[in-house]
């Protein structure tokens, strides 16, 4: 685990009674036996098999064996994955900056029909001008000492191709926190994004450095279909409609809900991570 990860999270969960932080790893990669596992076992992508798209967005804001999960090393305790690895989130660095910007803005028109936002920024001078990317990583960390969130770059074989964050994330009796995501067009439809928010879900309810949620989230607006199947293919519930849930694209918009219940899966998981 890295030592600036560590050093910058572990003394404020450690000094808190409530439990209500978690420490970041330079990286999280597959945990075997939990949500990317399950994945898998019903018949997810391999790494390099290209199917019909998958998801491009949730708002937050693919055939292979049983168990057929890459030989990378998981996050926590056990030595991370490095970036040359096949696919690997990585949380969001200063030094990232020219590749996420040039990806991002990239994809611009691509990500706009999904793009939340917060109708009351013309009314707030210090949003009004935008953040600097320093000043957009200065909240992340803000956000991830309060231990409500986090946003990590995805990466595929060292190369950055899309985003994903865990947010809204809340402790006590709840423990529950929800995932939004994008992706670069050009690499839509190889499977990456269910296989990351897997591995996302894996380490928020699994890992021993996480924020061991009990529930977890992915809402998207009701014709988001590729979303939709995203949720679908990692075993998410459906629950129904939010009206007018959240800011997207300019308007308030109703959102599906779909929810994954860590105890839906072996409790053996945790002991053996643990």
């Amino acid at each position: 685990m890295s030592g600036f990860f560590r050093d910058l999270f572990a003394p404020k969960r450690r000094g808190l009674g409530d439990d209500s932080h978690f420490i970041l790893p330079d990286a999280i990669g597959p945990i075997q036996g939990g949500v990317l596992s399950r994945y898998y076992a019903r018949g997810g992508v391999n790494m390099d098999q290209k199917n019909p798209p998958d998801v491009q967005n949730g708002n937050s804001q693919n055939n292979g064996p049983a168990g057929g999960l890459e030989s990378v090393p998981t996050s926590g305790s056990t030595p991370v994955p490095t970036p040359t690895d096949s696919l690997i989130l990585r949380p969001m660095q200063m030094d990232f900056q020219d590749e996420w910007t040039n990806l991002r803005w990239r994809n611009d028109d691509w990500l706009k029909p999904w793009e939340s936002d917060n109708p009351l920024k013309n009314q707030e001078s210090r949003e009004s001008a935008g953040l600097t990317f320093n000043a957009w990583i200065m909240n992340i960390r803000k956000t991830e000492a309060a231990g409500t969130g986090s946003i990590f770059a995805i990466f595929h074989r060292g190369v950055m191709i899309g985003q994903i964050s865990l947010g809204a994330m809340v402790y006590g009796s709840i423990r529950s926190g929800i995932i939004g995501y994008w992706i670069d067009q050009g690499q839509a439809g190889h499977g990456y994004i269910p296989r990351a928010a897997a591995q996302l879900c894996d380490w928020a309810f699994f890992d021993e450095t996480g924020p061991r949620l009990h529930r977890i989230e992915i809402d998207m607006i009701p014709d988001n279909f590729r979303s939709v199947r995203v949720a679908q293919k990692l075993g998410f519930t459906e629950e129904g409609l939010r009206r007018r849930y959240m800011y997207i694209n300019g308007q308030w918009t109703d959102h599906r809900i779909f929810s994954l219940l860590s105890d839906e899966f072996p409790h053996t998981i945790c002991d053996r991570l643990n």
